[in-house]
């Protein structure tokens, strides 16, 4: 039965695990312990030892294997049991922790917990390293959970209030837009975008040139944001939502850029812009997320807000055990002012 657990989940930067030191993470409500085995690859447990349920997350690392603070016991690579301090040279035979399926790809680590994930591999961050683009990597911890986080990243609205000055300005401009969701995806084509692109409008589009703007949401928790600018210039978003538990999401964010000449000393200001953009919607999920759970309250969706629905019908799907896949196409034109 296809579910939430079906798919890849980011859970930590390859440059944050050494061969040294284990690293705790919660998903799911799952707290878990990740540390590389003997074949420097990462290997990922329950943060509990199978003997008296010590911490494994406060032990430590040597030589491919993770001691227990507790009692000592050690697991090796795949988390088999490969000795009892305690018990000399008695040992059970075969004794191995649950391990969890694990890739690691391009500077990230994933996780599934299901044997057979719905797909090969994770989605694939665009461009990276590739010569000519910048990539620039942020992590951050929202108070909310995936699906508003998700929603909030494609949402186009709530840049002019939100982000005023910097992302964008309330113009009142008529922003035509092609949504569509298919197979698992909402894609969303901005067909006249042009200059309000916030304090960078000056330098990403001094011509006020038309402007491709593409969002897309990739079940179940991946938003892909692109900009193509008349210039031959792109910049691109995106964002992978992982729960930590029913209430608060990570996201790992990776700004990809290529500004021609411009691309590497432009990555200090890029940075700084994303920071500031994340940081508000942070504030602003915290709040919304406050507000839900103190009032019971639910959404009141007018035509603006259609990406929001069928990005809610795909989890809500995943949520009960249905294949998103099997859910109608929809197609529909919303025009939003901006």
């Amino acid at each position: 039965m296809l579910n939430l657990k079906n798919f890849w989940y980011a859970i930590a930067e390859t440059a944050e695990l050494n061969n040294k030191e284990p690293l705790s993470r919660q998903i799911f409500n799952q707290h878990l312990v990740l540390y590389r085995g003997s074949d420097h690859k990462p290997i990922i447990l329950p943060d509990r030892c199978l003997h008296r349920c010590g911490k494994l997350s406060n032990g430590r690392v040597s030589n491919g294997s993770l001691q227990c603070p507790y009692h000592g016991w050690v697991y090796g690579d795949k988390g088999k049991v490969v000795a009892m301090p305690s018990e000399g040279t008695r040992t059970i035979k075969n004794l191995c922790h649950q391990s969890y399926r694990m890739i690691e790809q391009e500077g990230y680590i994933y996780v599934c917990f299901e044997p057979h994930p719905e797909i090969d591999h994770p989605y694939p961050m665009p461009h990276y390293q590739k010569k000519g683009w910048k990539n620039i990597r942020l992590q951050h911890t929202f108070k909310n959970n995936v699906t508003n986080c998700v929603e909030n990243f494609i949402d186009v609205p709530h840049t002019a209030f939100v982000h005023d000055g910097i992302f964008r300005k309330l113009e009142g401009r008529a922003v035509h837009t092609l949504i569509e969701r298919k197979n698992g995806t909402v894609k969303i084509d901005y067909m006249n975008e042009s200059s309000n692109l916030g304090s960078m409008s000056w330098f990403l589009n001094p011509t006020k040139g038309k402007v491709i703007h593409i969002d897309n949401f990739i079940m179940p928790n991946i938003t892909h944001v692109i900009y193509r600018l008349p210039s031959g210039w792109e910049y691109l978003i995106t964002s992978q939502s992982t729960p930590i538990d029913d209430h608060n999401t990570i996201v790992y964010t990776d700004i990809t850029y290529h500004f021609g000449i411009w691309t590497r000393c432009a990555a200090p200001i890029v940075k700084r812009q994303a920071k500031k953009v994340i940081d508000q919607d942070i504030q602003v999920l915290e709040d919304q997320y406050e507000v839900i759970q103190r009032e019971k309250a639910s959404f009141f969706n007018m035509p603006c807000d259609m990406i929001h629905v069928m990005i809610s019908e795909i989890r809500e799907a995943l949520e009960n055990g249905i294949d998103p896949r099997t859910l109608a196409d929809k197609k529909k034109e919303v025009t939003f002012y901006v």
